[in-house]
């Protein structure tokens, strides 16, 4: 009864309506809350810090990884590979000069007999030592050697063999030819690394009381294209201060890499504060200063520079480019180029490539009236400018030699070597003249005054002067 009831309501609405219309749906969503929101963000924000604090620790971990690795190659130098320098003369060079022990181990004059020394003694051929010796020309008494090996007890008896250094005769006077510089060599048969050598009469039975020798091993092969200058006991002993430093810093200023200086008793508080400057200013130059306690009194100040030359070729063998050996009192003067590499690249591309260079000197007297230049210094090398045409400097020759080139040749014969000539680099000597000498003809030569007003901003001058300043203070 109810559902037809029902039935005729439906019927009815349909009658009326034409069609059963449906209700629109409604959908609500509910919006999360400002709280849920602030947890959300919070831990994407921890989610970032943590990958930020992992990726620094990582980068970190990498990046004090490579600083150790780059610290090792720096020490130990990296294997088989040299890195270029392009301040240097181009191809292979370091940057650590640390490694250059000029000085390792320390030379020194040792006794034979009385009238035989030997000052040091160098290892780069294999089965053999080299030694160099001073004295008297007569004939070299029987010697035996002694090479003591490295990580054994026993020495080893060698063969001994010696030469003449030929080109001392030619600048000495007659006095001095019964003095003659000998290289003394220790033949082995042993292949092994030497570390000492003996020299002793085969006469004397009391042959262990003789000294040993240190033998300093050189390089096998090149580590640097630097230049170093030999600095041999002055001509005058009474050099100042002052003049050292300007021989040091004029010639830094024109590249050279390294000073090895002969100590003949210079203030141990010169050389410090030279060593302390250069370290500090960061040129990447080195000073040395080993003994030369020469055994000899009366010997002509040039023989004793002649044995520092063969001396020097061995002691910065395969560890730079080219060495010259110089006094105090002289000045390499460059006429068109500003410093020694561009001029040693330059002959090296021409026609002047050589392993031996021939300078020629010129002789200024240091008595002479000045010459008042227009730059500001008063260093005493601009204001002498009075070149004597003759004197004591005719037959005196500086060479620019390559050390590994020389080891194999017993005699320097100055005449095979190549001469740039005058216009292009010279050697400038300043000494206190003979009367003679100050009353021959002279032409002015101002050439070594392009570099006066770059001397007094070098930076070894500026720091030295400052520090003399501060002391007179």
């Amino acid at each position: 009864m109810i559902k037809e009831g029902f039935d005729i309501a439906q019927a009815h609405l349909r009658h009326n309506c034409g069609s059963t219309r449906t209700a629109p749906t409604i959908t609500i969503t509910k919006r999360p809350n400002n709280s849920s929101m602030r947890k959300y963000y919070q831990a994407a924000l921890i989610i970032t810090a943590l990958v930020s604090v992992v990726s620094l620790l990582f980068y970190r971990h990498e990046y004090n990884k490579l600083r150790y690795v780059l610290e090792v190659i720096s020490f130990f130098g990296k294997p088989g590979v040299k890195e270029p320098d392009v301040n240097r003369l181009g191809e292979i060079d370091i940057s650590d000069d640390l490694h250059l022990h000029f000085d390792v181990p320390l030379p020194s004059w040792q006794r034979i007999n009385n009238d035989l020394f030997v000052y040091a003694a160098y290892h780069a051929n294999i089965n053999e030592v080299r030694g160099i010796a001073f004295g008297k020309t007569y004939i070299i008494p029987d010697i035996n050697c002694h090479v003591f090996i490295q990580g054994k007890e026993q020495h080893v008896l060698g063969i001994f063999k010696h030469s003449r250094i030929s080109n001392l005769l030619k600048s000495q006077s007659r006095k001095n030819l019964e003095y003659a510089a000998y290289q003394f060599v220790c033949e082995y048969s042993q292949p092994a690394i030497p570390e000492g050598v003996s020299f002793f009469n085969k006469r004397d039975v009391s042959e262990s009381e003789y000294p040993i020798l240190s033998v300093q091993n050189l390089p096998h092969n090149l580590i640097t294209n630097d230049i170093a200058i030999c600095i041999a006991p002055p001509l005058n002993r009474s050099i100042s201060r002052t003049d050292m430093m300007n021989f040091l810093s004029f010639h830094q200023m024109i590249g050279v890499d390294h000073f090895i200086v002969y100590d003949y008793g210079i203030p141990s508080i010169f050389t410090d504060t030279m060593k302390q400057i250069m370290n500090s200013q960061g040129l990447n130059v080195t000073f040395t200063v080993v003994p030369w306690n020469f055994p000899y009194t009366r010997i002509s100040p040039g023989i004793s520079g002649e044995i520092a030359e063969r001396d020097c070729l061995y002691r910065t063998y395969n560890k730079v480019k080219y060495s010259i050996t110089l006094y105090w009192e002289e000045y390499i003067v460059l006429k068109y180029h500003h410093t020694l590499a561009e001029l040693l690249i330059d002959f090296e591309k021409g026609l002047l490539a050589s392993d031996h260079y021939r300078l020629n000197s010129s002789l200024f007297c240091t008595q002479q009236e000045d010459y008042h230049p227009t730059g500001n210094t008063t260093l005493m090398i601009f204001k002498k400018t009075r070149k004597i045409s003759e004197g004591s400097m005719k037959n005196r020759h500086v060479s620019i030699s390559k050390p590994h080139k020389s080891w194999i040749t017993d005699s320097i014969d100055i005449d095979s070597y190549i001469s740039p000539g005058a216009d292009l680099i010279n050697v400038n000597r300043y000494q206190y003249c003979s009367n003679s000498e100050n009353e021959m003809s002279y032409t002015h030569d101002r050439s070594i005054s392009k570099f006066a007003e770059n001397i007094i901003n070098a930076p070894i001058f500026k720091q030295y002067m400052t520090r003399q300043s501060s002391i007179s203070k």
